[in-house]
């Protein structure tokens, strides 16, 4: 992947060392800033696509729940071997797998077919991960902070974006953004910090080989979820702009209601001063 060139592992080993009193949330944050970047830019052009096709979007789903499939797996295997990974996969991970949203999903936009075979770099991403389960359980964590909070957090947004493109039906389709059974939507900032203090605790008792070795391994994760993306949409056909106005019409549905109110207090103001006027006459 192109990218991985711009960013030398010896350019992260002097970020991670730069800042030793750094919290650890934090020099991910900053590590990953740039691949991050470039990860949500090509998200913002290829998910039109993928939203206004159902094939596409299946695919999509598939590719992913193989990569979640195995993270779980990997979790539940290295939280055992691992009392550092335990401490946070116990109270914080476990309660936002993914892997059965992921079949609901599939099932529903899929139509009953058969689950798609992984890609090669499907294929590659979870051999990946299923290796650090015996070989470096500690590394899991930065798989399990990128992935579970890229859905948490952003999920809101994809799933109005999703529904509203899809036309989908209430409840149904978007399984995938919906974490209100393990995780109500009241208790999300709570856990979210509760999680980030975890990490930060976490990162307290590291060396500065394994935190520039979960730098590392996020920014992987980046470059992975990206070559499965442009690997799927590769031959994607169909008019973009068709896809794009799809989505914007889906945020346009889920702004309608401000709008009218914007619309309604405008046309208050109006009034009120056409009113003022007239008494001043």
């Amino acid at each position: 992947m192109p990218i991985a060139f711009l960013c030398p592992v010896p350019a992260v080993r002097a970020r991670a060392q730069a800042s030793p009193e750094a919290s650890l949330s934090d020099v991910l944050a900053a590590g990953t800033r740039d691949v991050h970047a470039a990860s949500d830019a090509l998200i913002r052009a290829k998910a039109p696509l993928a939203f206004s096709d159902p094939a596409l979007w299946t695919q999509l789903l598939s590719q992913f729940f193989y990569v979640y499939r195995a993270l779980e797996d990997a979790l539940d295997q290295g939280a055992s071997r691992d009392a550092r990974v335990h401490a946070l996969h116990a109270p914080f991970f476990s309660r936002l797998a993914r892997s059965h949203a992921f079949l609901a999903d599939i099932a529903f936009h899929g139509g009953g077919r058969p689950l798609a075979p992984p890609l090669p770099q499907t294929a590659a991403y979870v051999v990946a991960v299923s290796a650090l389960a015996t070989a470096k359980p500690l590394l899991l964590v930065a798989y399990a902070q990128t992935l579970y909070l890229a859905l948490l957090a952003g999920g809101q947004a994809l799933d109005k974006l999703l529904r509203g493109a899809m036309l989908l039906p209430p409840g149904r389709g978007s399984a995938l953004f919906d974490f209100s059974a393990a995780l109500p939507a009241e208790e999300r900032e709570r856990f979210r910090r509760a999680l980030k203090a975890a990490v930060d605790a976490l990162g307290e008792g590291l060396t500065s080989e394994e935190r520039t070795s979960l730098l590392q391994e996020k920014r992987s994760i980046f470059w992975r979820n990206d070559a499965i993306i442009a690997a799927v949409l590769k031959d994607a056909r169909g008019s973009l702009l068709f896809a794009w106005l799809r989505v914007l019409r889906a945020v346009f549905l889920s702004l309608r209601r401000y709008l009218l109110a914007l619309l309604a207090l405008l046309i208050a103001v109006i009034a009120l001063l056409a009113q003022h006027r007239r008494v001043r006459v």
